[in-house]
This record gives structure tokens, sequence and C-alpha cells, in this order.
């Protein structure tokens, strides 16, 4: 604990300013970006623009010509302070310092506009003046509304958007009413589904013992794992999303060891503490894994990553049979494997639509 506590105190006093640091999020309901240009203006009217950055292709009228005065860098190359532009889908992350803008060219970032090209024409916004995040501030939000002929910029502050996310109590309470609602659903479809087959009570606080460890245990794989493994995640976040998924199998194969294994009796008490010790272990690489970030870390986007809409059903897929091999495994005695991969999606279904809706209710809690 002493080190967790400390360890964001021991990277601020260790590491230099971190550079600059802003997202670009475009209109979703737009088709994708062909290519984006950020210029430096020197007036509102936008006279003598500079080129700074850009990322892939735009060379239609509206785009400025020549070289940027910095090119993009990719993941394999770009270092912890180097200027970083890229992209993807509708979603850019771009980070400088003014001192590398300002080698050749004196930076100026409180007048600049956006240039996009897309498939039917070329969008611009008007001059704006970026919002600069203070020291480890997380980085601005730069909102982008893609309209008939234009682009219109909006930016959100760490302030704004700290206040923002506190404005409702539910804010802070939506994960606990999540996680209650989501273990209560599964156990109560895990009761009824098994009732039919008038089990002994030791067969029935097994099965129900085995519901709420395993999705205790696979709630982090749906919440972490998986969207760890998207882009813009740093190399410290999706190796820790790699190691608990490659860790879940592991305690799959244990778990089905313990229970194949030899003739004598297995103590549910000997599983159960099992489980916790090897929930604390996974913690522990999860931490190890985020030291990679020590200091300064930028989002990775050229590297493999898991599109943003293959996420949620890829987790579910895979929760749904990950929690019924646990369930078959513990509970072979009781159950087979079609009953155990028929009750798992039941109770996955239902916490889905459950968890849907308490989210819907809490967005509605926080916009009265």
């Amino acid at each position: 604990m002493a080190i967790v506590l400390l360890l964001t105190t021991a990277a601020i006093a260790n590491s230099p300013a971190p550079p600059e640091r802003h997202w670009l999020k475009f209109d979703r309901h737009q088709p994708a970006f062909e290519g984006v240009q950020i210029v430096q203006c020197e007036s509102t009217q936008c006279q003598k623009p500079v080129l700074i950055m850009r990322y892939k292709t735009c060379i239609q009228t509206g785009c400025l010509p020549g070289a940027a005065l910095v090119e993009h860098m990719s993941d394999s190359r770009v270092k912890l302070w180097n200027p970083h532009f890229a992209c993807v889908d509708n979603t850019c992350f771009w980070s400088f310092r003014n001192l590398d803008l300002g080698k050749s060219h004196n930076f100026n970032p409180n007048l600049l506009k956006i240039v996009a090209q897309y498939p039917d024409r070329v969008r611009s916004s008007s001059v704006f003046k970026l919002l600069t995040p203070q020291g480890f501030d997380p980085p601005t939000d730069i909102a982008i509304a893609v309209g008939a002929t234009d682009l219109r910029v909006s930016q959100t502050t760490n302030k704004e958007k700290y206040s923002a996310s506190n404005e409702s109590n539910w804010a802070n309470l939506a994960p606990l009413a999540i996680l209650v609602v989501s273990v209560g659903s599964e156990l109560l479809i895990a009761y009824f589904y098994f009732r039919r087959q008038h089990p002994t009570g030791s067969q029935m606080r097994l099965l129900l013992r085995s519901v709420l460890m395993v999705h205790l245990f696979s709630l982090a794989i749906v919440w972490a794992s998986f969207p760890a493994l998207a882009a813009f995640r740093t190399t410290g976040i999706r190796t820790a999303g790699i190691a608990w998924i490659a860790m879940s199998f592991v305690y799959g194969l244990l778990v089905t060891g313990y229970y194949t294994i030899g003739k004598q009796p297995k103590k549910i008490s000997t599983w159960v503490s099992g489980t916790i010790w090897f929930w604390l272990l996974s913690l522990v690489v999860s931490f190890c894994c985020s030291l990679l970030d020590y200091g300064v870390s930028l989002p990775l986007t050229t590297d493999i990553f898991l599109p943003a809409a293959w996420i949620l059903p890829t987790s579910e897929i895979f929760i749904w049979l990950y929690e019924a091999w646990i369930i078959y495994a513990v509970n072979k005695g009781s159950i087979d494997y079609r009953q155990a991969i028929c009750l798992s999606f039941c109770t996955n279904s239902t916490s889905f639509l459950l968890g849907l809706g308490a989210i819907e209710i809490g967005n509605y809690f926080m916009r009265i």
C-alpha cells in the first residue's frame, strides 16, 4: 500500500515536466477522415499559416501544402518527449513541447486551427486558443463537431472534467451499484436454475460459491483486461490486461486440476482461500506491469490493438464461456457441461441487461 500511495509522488519528483497532451475527438456520427492537419496562424484570420503537424493525407483544396514542421513519429520511434500526433478511427492524440516545436519556428499555441480531409470535401475550424493542461494533469479534450462545410471546436479542461464527473453522487456510487446488481442477479438466476434439480444443501452452496467466486474474478476481465487491449493504451496498461487474461487461464487450469485429480474429497475452504490468494497475486502482477508507465507514458497507436467495436462482444463471449468452464469444473458431479454453458449464458445475459439499465438510470439522475 505504501508503494502504491507513494508511486505518483515519486514519479513526479523524478520526472521532468510532461509534454502538453491533447485528445482530438471528431464526431463519431460522421465518416472517418482521410487526413488531419494542425495549423498555426498569425491572426484570427489565419494569416501566414504554418503547418505544425499532420496525420496521413490532406492534399485537396483547403489543405496546407508542403512538409509539416514536425513529422509524425511511430510508436516504435517515438521517445518520451518527442512530438507525437496519431489517430485511430475518429480520435487523435497530440503531444508536444514548445521547445521541440520551436526549434525551427516560434510556435505559438494561442492561434491554431484544424483542417481535415473527408471523402466529400475538406473542412476546417475557426482559429482557436489551445487550453494547456497544467503539470501532470490529464490531457485536454478537444471535441470537434463535423458540420456540412466546417469543423466546430470545443475544449474541456481537467478541472471541468472533474467537476462534471462529480455533479451527482451517482457518479461515485455507480461502480458499486453495478457490482451489486451484477453479482446479485447472477446468484439469483443460478439459485432458481439449479433448484429444479433438487440438489442437496452442500451441492447448492458449492454451486452458488462457484458462481460468486468466478464472477468476481471475471469482472476484472470485462472492466479492465479487454478494454486495455484497445488503441491509445499505454504499454503498462496493455501489458497488465494481457497478463490478467493469461492468469485467468492459469486459474482455470488450477481449478480444473484441483477438482479432477485424485479421489480425496475436495474442501471448499481450500478452493476459496486459494482463489483469494490468486486474486492477490493477479493484482500484484498488474501493479508490476503498471511500473512500465513510470513517469510519463504516451498512448500506443500503431501496435496491434483490439478495435473499439469488438471489445464488448469479445469480452462478453469470453466471460460466458470462461464462467461456464469454471462452474462445470467445480460442479461436474452435479451438472454437465451443457447445463453449465446454459447457466452461464443466463446469468451473464441477465447481469449485462441489468447493468445497461443501471447505467441508463445513473445517466438520468446525472442529467436532472
